[in-house]
């Protein structure tokens, strides 16, 4: 009861935060959404024949989902058209309302369950792929640490499969397992700042592990904090400092420059204006590989 209970408060804490992050972006639209909402329980309290009030309400909303779903005003306003018309021209009596939203509810709880055991099956399976990559022997108990790492870590950025996904590039690349909770919320916060593909951060995080490793193992998290601040810090677009580091991470990783010193000098290629195949060549001039 209590899980219960604190699912519904987590539930009105997001509707409200959602109602005001609306509102802080556009005004006139949450205003337009609270007097509409007010407006139908105003006219569901004050008319006698509330199923055909219900009825539009519930044909409303099935309109909006379709439209947040598809982005397509065509799609939802002909659903709207066709639900309204069906509304007006049924004679609705309680016995026929109960069974028009016992059959949506129906309809709408099946689909919610069918999808959850889709994802669930989906999860199991990456989870299951990663663990036998990892340890062929003990996958279970492996795959049981990798499921709590993808429930414990990772916050609400990403989604539970993408940080299955992520979990899972981990583990063919050998990432340590203990390390994979960190890692994971590295990766989500990096999600957020650059909004680039959870695998290609993944594969930038994986990076920045061979780096520590190659000095200290034990600065990897240090690492990560220290780039998350550079990357804010630089005056590109997350899209052209990942291409910089795709093109120049060789020089760390053959050791040709310390993280410090290549920190220093893509900066300053950034702020000169290079582009990433040109700060490629800057670097490739100033620390040959030793032959």
């Amino acid at each position: 009861m209590s899980k219960l209970s604190q699912s519904l408060a987590d539930l009105f804490r997001a509707l409200g935060g959602s109602i005001k992050s609306l509102y802080r972006l556009a005004p006139a639209a949450a205003t337009m959404f609270i007097a509409i909402a007010i407006f139908f329980v105003v006219v569901m309290a004050a008319t006698p024949g509330r199923t055909m009030t219900a009825v539009v309400f519930i044909v409303l909303v099935v309109s909006l989902a379709i439209y947040g779903r598809t982005k397509n005003y065509g799609e939802a306003a002909l659903s709207l058209v066709i639900g309204l018309l069906a509304a007006f021209t049924i004679s609705w009596t309680p016995h026929r309302f109960a069974l028009f939203a016992g059959a949506y509810i129906s309809f709408t709880v099946l689909i919610l369950l069918i999808s959850s055991v889709r994802i669930a099956s989906k999860l199991e399976e990456i989870l299951r792929q990663a663990s036998l990559f990892i340890d062929e022997q003990n996958y279970k108990d492996i795959e049981k640490q990798l499921s709590e790492v993808v429930d414990k870590y990772g916050g609400g950025t990403i989604d539970p499969i993408e940080k299955a996904e992520c979990v899972r590039f981990l583990a063919f690349k050998k990432f340590p397992v203990e390390l994979m909770g960190p890692a994971l919320n590295s990766i989500g916060q990096l999600s957020v700042i650059t909004k680039m593909e959870h695998k290609d951060i993944t594969s930038f995080v994986y990076d920045l592990y061979r780096i520590s490793v190659s000095v200290d193992s034990s600065s990897f998290v240090a690492d990560i904090d220290k780039m998350f601040s550079f990357i804010k810090d630089l005056p590109t677009t997350p899209e052209e400092f990942f291409e910089s580091f795709r093109r120049t991470r060789k020089f760390i990783l053959t050791g040709r420059i310390s993280l410090n010193r290549y920190l220093r000098v893509l900066e300053k290629a950034i702020h000169d204006g290079l582009a990433p195949e040109e700060v490629a060549l800057l670097m490739d001039a100033e620390f040959p590989a030793e032959e």
